[in-house]
């Protein structure tokens, strides 16, 4: 929860590539955090809420059991999505280009999203 008056830490651009949060560790959201341009490529992220983001880079990452909120203009090429939550959930201009999506709950908006998977 964020003090009002109290700007979000920035970390816009910032490279967490790899990055592993898993839950049980103490960190629940980073939704606080300003993360614009940044690269989570191959992270591996549990048990987070995960939203209002804008131009991430989050190729081969690996979400498990967390909640989703708006994203805009985000990359998720090759991202596997286990049992991820979304409830007036909005997507907005994201690649989701050969992504396994397991998604859960309801009101999912997908709007200029790309999502292809070509069949083996």
């Amino acid at each position: 929860m964020m003090l009002q008056g109290v700007p979000k830490p920035d970390l816009s651009g910032a490279d967490f590539q790899g990055w592993k949060v898993l839950e049980g560790m103490g960190l629940h959201n980073i939704n606080d955090l300003k993360l614009d341009g940044a690269n989570l490529g191959r992270a591996k992220l549990s048990g987070l809420w995960l939203g209002g983001f804008q131009n991430l880079t989050l190729g081969q990452v690996v979400l498990t059991n967390c909640h989703l909120g708006a994203w805009s203009d985000c990359s998720a090429k090759e991202a596997r999505f286990e049992r991820c939550a979304v409830y007036a959930c909005e997507f907005h201009s994201c690649d989701f280009t050969s992504s396994e999506l397991d998604l859960q709950g309801d009101s999912l908006k997908l709007v200029g999203c790309v999502y292809f998977r070509m069949p083996i």
